[in-house]
């Protein structure tokens, strides 16, 4: 399996006079901060190109809560805040109330990977995919950028002593420093990619491990001490606070030695990998942060403790210095923080905002949404239109009717829902028993196909009466697509094939693939069907086949579809990129800017605009003919929604949600950032502008 596929009236405030250069105002003319044409100096976060505004520099927009992974946690030393990292900034949190006080943010380029305190609080050090560790006073200052590897930094640490990091890359390497970034020895003798590196407590020991299954010792100078094998690819590492043990939490396992290499007891996970462990302060236990949606607090005698469940992966877990307390960061961007017991105090962020599929309706006015916590229709102008409440999980598929009377949807819930174009609920379909992905309308609107994990597709007719069930395939089945005509429809699987079937559910063709198929689309004309081979486009011939093949994409594709004249093709996927094609396969434009896998792609049926829907919890409305950025959609708490331009203007959403959901930053003279609330930022510009 592929990892993360599974999880694969308001007013309006209208900003523009403040928010636009007069040149991006125009439309056509997309400056970038310093007015070049790059958006390699732009600062990371929700807008792809933030206007020139004179006399105030670099800004951007975040979300209040975190809206992508949060890949590490760390307690500043005193126990005052919680600096969370996610790929576009570092947030410092007031550890009581969990409010965001000060963000750490970066360039176009930067991707932060993890984040460690000094011992002092002073200071911090960030690791980055961008081959650097960089180091920032506590007010948020950048420092020196520590320069050296040859590939991405997924970990640094800090010596007890505050006197030297150490850091580790995919570059097969861990490399000290000493604090004020001057190089130290590398240290060499991993195989594979570095994940994680740890001081013991006294400092004179350094471990560190990764892919290739080893954890190794270091003395203190870097000269190689000892090899532990852990027998799986290796997360995370934690010192015992007596220096004399240390855990290792990797695939499917927790191991345990002494300081001399002796085995202690074996904690062992059924499926998941262990994402980040850490002990106790007072070293009585220590918690586990993994792959099936749950942290785990473990005695150290290998007995288990207290579970917390979240709703997705868990990527980290650390103890407040005291042992009070314990936070800990999800996949999906929540914030779990608890008692030393497992019981919670405030949990915020998570996956209701995150947006599955999008689909036009017929005459192109409007899109519906299925997101984590239901289905959304909105306006072709982006006005919100209707919530509509029924499904108790994710919506993962939505599809109007061909005469745009009725819509169903498709969930986590293992049930199909039937809707009035009113909203108007109608029939629930039962059936399947595990998640549905993928749920389709016959041209002529009188049956419905729908694709499930329990390893089959099902027809019903429109009034929610059951049809055949399908069982040829021996994997999970993601998607399903009709003919033009009516006449067949489609399923991929991720058994490596796409089938045909007929309107009574007999097989026909079988188009077997090199890896897992998780999506398939008919052209206009009924003569072809596209379909992937994981990161691989294929087009086929109606016979089976093949014709172009499309590459380009670096993850695997999750959703295609060709334009409504059927000269284009668009594809998106799990590197977050949707890409466009000419019908033979050559390439057309990359649309780059959302910041986690792409799940579904949509023409206008006038073709003239693209909507994308992404786990970044955005929905994003694209000029099909270039490629641009026309609007953002953010999905908010409470079925709240906030729409903005590629430049930053404020399109739609109610004033009181935007005051409490974002928050902006502006960068200082001396690289820190300022964070303003959007009242207090309209305010600063309407000071400028008046200047």
């Amino acid at each position: 399996m592929h990892a993360g596929l599974r999880y694969f009236s308001t007013c309006v405030l209208i900003l523009a006079p403040a928010f636009l250069s007069r040149n991006a105002a125009r439309g056509n003319v997309f400056l970038t901060q310093d007015g070049a044409p790059s958006e390699q100096n732009v600062l990371r976060g929700l807008i792809p190109r933030p206007a020139n505004l004179p006399g105030l520099g670099r800004w951007q927009i975040l979300t209040t809560l975190a809206r992508m992974p949060i890949r590490s946690v760390a307690w500043s030393p005193d126990g005052h805040f919680i600096a969370l990292t996610e790929a576009e900034s570092i947030r410092i949190v007031e550890a009581n109330s969990l409010r965001l006080v000060r963000a750490l943010v970066a360039s176009h380029s930067v991707a932060f990977k993890s984040a460690a305190w000094s011992p002092d609080g002073k200071r911090l050090a960030s690791a980055s995919d961008d081959e650097t560790v960089r180091l920032w006073d506590a007010d948020g200052t950048p420092g020196p950028v520590l320069k050296g590897h040859a590939a991405g930094v997924n970990s640094v640490a800090w010596s007890p002593d505050g006197k030297r990091l150490a850091s580790a890359s995919d570059d097969e390497t861990v490399r000290l420093w000493d604090a004020d970034g001057t190089p130290g020895p590398v240290l060499k003798g991993h195989t594979d990619s570095v994940y994680c590196v740890a001081w013991s407590p006294n400092g004179k020991q350094l471990a560190s491990a990764g892919e290739n299954k080893k954890v190794r010792l270091w003395n203190a100078d870097g000269t190689a001490r000892s090899v532990l094998d852990h027998g799986n690819a290796v997360a995370s590492l934690a010192w015992h606070s007596d220096g004399k043990r240390l855990v290792a939490g990797g695939k499917k396992t927790i191991r345990m030695w002494d300081v001399d290499g002796k085995p202690r007891p074996l904690f062992t996970k059924d499926a998941s990998s262990v994402k980040s462990v850490a002990w106790s302060p007072d070293g009585e236990r220590f918690a586990s942060a993994s792959g099936d949606n749950t942290m785990r607090l473990w005695n150290t005698d290998g007995t288990p403790g207290p579970v917390i469940e979240h709703h997705h992966d868990v990527l980290s877990v650390a103890w407040s210095p005291d042992g009070q307390r314990i936070v800990s960061g999800g996949k999906d961007g929540t914030l779990w923080l608890g008692r030393a017991d497992g019981t919670p105090i405030t949990v915020i962020g998570g996956s209701a905002q995150r947006v599955f599929s999008v689909t036009w309706s017929p005459d192109g006015e409007r899109l519906v949404a299925g997101t984590g916590s239901g289905i959304r229709l909105r306006n072709s102008d982006g006005t919100p239109d209707l919530v509509l409440k029924g499904h108790t999980a994710a919506v993962r598929s939505v599809a109007w009717s061909s005469n745009g009377k009725r819509l169903a949807s498709a969930s986590e819930d293992k049930t199909v829902r039937l809707w009035d174009a009113d909203g108007t609920p109608g029939p629930v379909l039962e059936g399947h028993t595990d998640w549905m992905n993928s749920v389709a309308w016959s041209p002529d609107g009188k049956r419905l196909a729908s694709a499930s994990w329990d390893k089959t597709a099902r027809l019903w007719k429109a009034d929610g009466t059951p049809g055949p069930v399908l069982n040829d395939h021996v994997d999970w089945v993601w998607c399903v697509a009709w003919s033009p005509d009516g006449k067949r429809f489609a399923t991929a699987s991720q058994d490596k094939t796409v089938r045909l079937w007929d309107v009574q559910g007999e097989p026909g063709l079988v188009l077997k693939h090199d890896d897992i198929v998780v999506c398939v689309a008919w052209d206009p004309t009924g003569s072809r069907l596209a379909s992937a081979h994981a990161s691989r486009g294929q087009v086929w011939r109606a016979d089976g086949t093949s014709g172009p093949v499309l590459e380009g994409h670096e993850g695997v594709i999750i959703s295609m579809v060709w334009s409504p004249d059927g000269k284009r093709l668009a594809s998106a996927g799990a590197d977050k990129m949707v890409r466009l094609w000419d019908a033979d396969g050559r390439p057309g434009p990359v649309l780059a800017g959302h910041t986690d896998q792409v799940r579904c792609v949509a023409w206008n049926p006038n073709g003239k605009q693209l909507a994308s829907a992404s786990l970044d919890k955005t929905l994003r409305l694209w000029n099909a003919r270039t490629g641009q950025l026309d609007r953002l959609i953010v999905f908010l708490d409470k079925d709240q929604t906030a729409t903005f331009s590629a430049t930053g203007e404020l399109l739609r959403g109610d004033p009181q949600v935007i005051e409490r959901e974002f928050v902006y930053v502006i960068e200082q003279r001396n690289g820190a950032m300022d964070l303003l609330k959007p009242s207090e930022f309209q305010n600063r510009v309407k000071v400028i502008k008046k200047n």
